[in-house]
This record gives structure tokens, C-alpha cells and sequence, in this order.
């Protein structure tokens, strides 16, 4: 016979265990865009990370980015980017920049978290572009 902790409590720490993993995969990526994106712009790049997520401001506009893992399905966990609207409630507006990571710390499929970090915030200027949304004064 098999027993409660064999059937629900193990398969259930594996589980956690693994969304640890990827959080701290993830949170490498973040930690990485932060200490870049510091190091490329000086002047004009205030972060704040709180664990795997990062709260920053660049060239004035206020951003998010912050890893979500798969819960629900067999999505690969990634690292989204929203522009932070000032209202009541807040709104996170999403842009279309998601990186996706694995365990092992490959970046979509063809970067490793620091080639990642590096490309981040040229990758966020040419987004923003393309929603109009200027940075520039």
C-alpha cells in the first residue's frame, strides 16, 4: 500500500522545489538587468528589486519587471516587463518583451542570463518605440 505522503506530500515537494529553482533562476536574470541596466545608464536607470522582481525608472517612465512561473500549464517561466501606470488601482501595461528562461539558465532558447541582462534595456528602448512611448526629453 501506498501511503498519503507518498502519493500527495512528496510528488508535492518536487513541485516546489522545482518553482524554487526556476524563481531563482529568474531571480538571477532580474538581479543581472538590474546591475546592467546600473551600469549602462548610471544617470538615468533607479531601480529598487524586491526577491524576483525589479521596480525601476528610466528616463522617468516607470517600469516593472518581474518573473512569473507556470502554474496552471506547461508554459516555460519568464521574466515579463510592464510600463507602471499611475492610477487608482495601478495598471501594468505589458510589453511584448517577455524572456523566457529554464533551469539551467538559457535565455529564449539562445542566450545565457548575462548576454540576456545585456540586451535588456536596448531591447525596452526599441519597444517603447514602437508604442510611442518616448524616454527622451
Amino acid at each position: 500500500m501506498t501511503s498519503i505522503e507518498d502519493i500527495i506530500i512528496n510528488p508535492m515537494r518536487q513541485i516546489l522545489s522545482d518553482l524554487d529553482r526556476l524563481k531563482n533562476t529568474g531571480g538571477k536574470l532580474v538581479r543581472e538587468i538590474c546591475m546592467t541596466g546600473a551600469r549602462l545608464f548610471p544617470d538615468h536607470f533607479k531601480p529598487v528589486q524586491t526577491g524576483a522582481s525589479l521596480k525601476f525608472t528610466f528616463y522617468g517612465t516607470e517600469f516593472l519587471t518581474r518573473v512569473e512561473l507556470p502554474i496552471h500549464d506547461d508554459g516555460l517561466p519568464r521574466v515579463c516587463t510592464y510600463v507602471v501606470v499611475e492610477s487608482v488601482p495601478l495598471k501594468l501595461d505589458r510589453l511584448s518583451m517577455d524572456l523566457e528562461f529554464d533551469y539551467l539558465g538559457n535565455v529564449n532558447r539562445s542566450m545565457d542570463i548575462e548576454e540576456a541582462a545585456r540586451k535588456f534595456l536596448p531591447a525596452l528602448i526599441k519597444q517603447l518605440k514602437a508604442h510611442k512611448v518616448f524616454l527622451l526629453p
